[in-house]
C-alpha cells in the first residue's frame, strides 16, 4: 500500500511574519540542460573572442600614444612575423572551439547524471512508500528509517519524503490492544517516526544541511498516544496538529516556535500529560482555537512568550490541570477570548508580565476560577484588572503597553487570596 499524504494549506488570510527562516527546499533540478546549437555557439564565441582581442589591442595602442603600426619595409622578416602571428591566432581559435565543445560535453554529462540520480531516487521512494504498508511492523519500521535516509540524501524532494512520514501518522490507528484495527508493534513504528522528526528538527538549519526546519508538517487528525518533540525548532513553514488527538505522555519541552504557523485548532487533549515547559514562542502564530483540554496535565511552566501571537480562542478547559506557572509574557499577544473554563484548574501563579498582552476578555464560562498571584496594592507588571474589580482598575497599571484584560461583567469579583476570577 502506497501512502500518499494530503497537502497542507494555510488559510488565505494567514501570512507568516517577516522573520529569519530556513529556505524552502525546492525540486526540479533534474530538468534537461538547455544549450545553444553548435552552429550558433562556436561562431558566437569566436566573434566575442576576436572582439575582446581587438579591443585590448586598441586600448594598448592608445595607451602608448598611437605609434605607427609599420616601422620597417615589408621584407622577409616581416613576412615571417605575420605568419607566426597568424599561427598563434589560429591556434587560439582552435583552442576556443575545443573549450566550447568540452563545456557542452560536460553539461550534457552532468544533465544525464542528474536524470539518472532522479530515476534512482524515484525508484527508492516508491519502493519505500510501499514498504510502509507491509503487514510486518519490522518491515514498516525499516521503511521509516530508510525513507528518512532518502530525505537526507535527496534534498530537492525532502519535503515529499517528510510528507509521507507525516502521512503515516495520519493513518487510522487503534491504541487499544485487542480492538479491531489494532496492530502489533504499530506504536513503536509511530514513535520512531516522531523521534526521526524530532532529531531533524533540533538541528540548526544555518549549520546543518540535514536540518528539516522550515518544512511543512501535516499531522491533521493524527492520533498521538505518546511522543517526544522536546527541543524541536519550528522555524517557519506550516505545522498542523489540527483536530489531532493527544493522550499519554507527549513532550514539547524546550521547543522553539519562531515564525511560521503552528496550529492546534480543534485538537483534543484527552488525559495524559502534555508538556510545553520552557518552550519559547518568539514570532509567528500558534493557534489552540476550539481545542479541548479534558483531563490530564498540560504544562506551560517556564515558557517564554516573546512576540508570538498565541490564541486560545473558544478553547474549552473541562477537567484538565493547565499550568502557566512561572511563564514570562514579554511581548506578543495571548488571547483567551471566548474560552470556557468549565472545570479543572488553570494557573498563572508566578507568571511575569512585562510587555505582553494577555487577553481574558469575553470569556464565556468562569465556572472554574483561573488562579493568579495575590497582590496588596498595584497589580503586577503587565496585569490589568477588569473594570469594577475591588482591588484596582486598568488605569492603575504601571505597564499599559502590556495588560491582562479580564471579563467585562459587573458581577466579577477578584479574590485577593490567589483564587482569581469567578463569574
Amino acid at each position: 500500500m502506497t501512502v500518499v499524504p494530503a497537502t497542507t494549506r494555510a488559510p488565505a488570510t494567514t501570512r507568516a511574519p517577516a522573520t529569519t527562516r530556513p529556505p524552502a527546499t525546492r525540486a526540479g533540478r533534474g530538468r534537461p540542460v538547455r544549450l545553444w546549437p553548435i552552429w550558433l555557439a562556436v561562431p558566437t564565441v569566436l566573434v566575442l573572442g576576436l572582439s575582446v582581442a581587438g579591443g585590448a589591442f586598441g586600448l594598448l595602442w592608445l595607451a602608448f600614444g598611437r605609434p605607427p603600426l609599420v616601422h620597417a619595409p615589408w621584407n622577409l622578416g616581416a613576412q615571417l612575423g605575420v605568419i607566426v602571428v597568424s599561427l598563434i591566432v589560429t591556434g587560439g581559435l582552435g583552442a576556443t572551439v575545443a573549450l566550447v565543445l568540452g563545456y557542452r560535453r560536460q553539461r550534457i554529462a552532468e544533465s544525464g547524471e542528474r536524470r539518472e540520480n532522479t530515476r534512482l531516487f524515484n525508484e527508492r521512494f516508491f519502493t519505500l512508500t510501499a514498504q510502509l504498508g507491509h503487514e510486518s511492523a519490522a518491515v514498516r519500521l525499516a521503511g521509516v528509517y530508510a525513507l528518512a535516509t532518502l530525505a537526507d540524501d535527496w534534498a530537492h524532494q525532502r519535503q515529499t519524503c517528510v510528507d509521507v512520514l507525516c502521512g503515516y501518522l495520519r493513518l487510522p490507528y487503534q491504541t487499544i490492544e485487542g480492538e479491531p484495527g489494532w496492530k502489533e508493534g504499530e506504536r513503536e513504528v509511530r514513535l520512531s517516526v516522531i523521534r526521526i522528526l524530532r532529531d531533524h528538527l533540533v538541528r540548526d538549519w544555518t549549520k546543518d544541511p540535514l536540518s528539516w526546519q522550515g518544512l511543512n508538517l501535516d499531522f491533521t487528525r493524527a492520533i498521538f498516544d505518546g511522543g517526544d518533540f522536546s527541543g524541536s525548532h519550528f522555524a517557519g513553514g506550516i505545522v498542523s496538529f489540527e483536530a489531532a488527538q493527544f493522550s499519554g505522555s507527549i513532550s514539547f519541552m524546550g521547543t522553539t516556535f519562531s515564525g511560521g504557523r503552528v496550529s492546534f485548532v480543534g485538537a483534543q487533549f484527552l488525559g495524559g500529560n502534555l508538556y510545553f515547559a520552557d518552550a519559547l514562542f518568539s514570532g509567528g502564530n500558534v493557534y489552540f482555537m476550539d481545542a479541548l483540554f479534558s483531563g490530564g496535565i498540560v504544562v506551560f511552566m517556564g515558557s517564554h512568550f516573546r512576540g508570538a501571537n498565541v490564541s486560545f480562542m473558544d478553547t474549552r478547559f473541562s477537567g484538565a490541570d493547565v499550568s502557566f506557572r512561572g511563564a514570562q509574557f514579554a511581548a506578543g499577544h495571548v488571547s483567551f477570548r471566548g474560552a470556557q473554563f468549565a472545570a479543572g484548574h488553570v494557573s498563572f501563579t508566578g507568571a511575569g508580565f512585562s510587555g505582553g498582552h494577555v487577553d481574558l476578555s469575553h470569556v464565556n464560562d468562569w465556572t472554574a476560577p483561573v488562579v493568579f498571584d495575590p497582590w496588596l496594592s498595584d497589580p503586577p507588571a503587565g496585569w490589568c484588572c477588569p473594570a469594577g474589580s475591588p482591588s484596582s482598575s486598568p488605569a492603575r497599571s504601571s505597564h499599559p503597553e502590556g495588560r491582562l484584560v479580564g471579563p467585562r461583567s459587573s458581577r466579577t469579583a477578584l479574590t485577593n487570596a490567589g483564587a482569581g476570577y469567578r463569574n
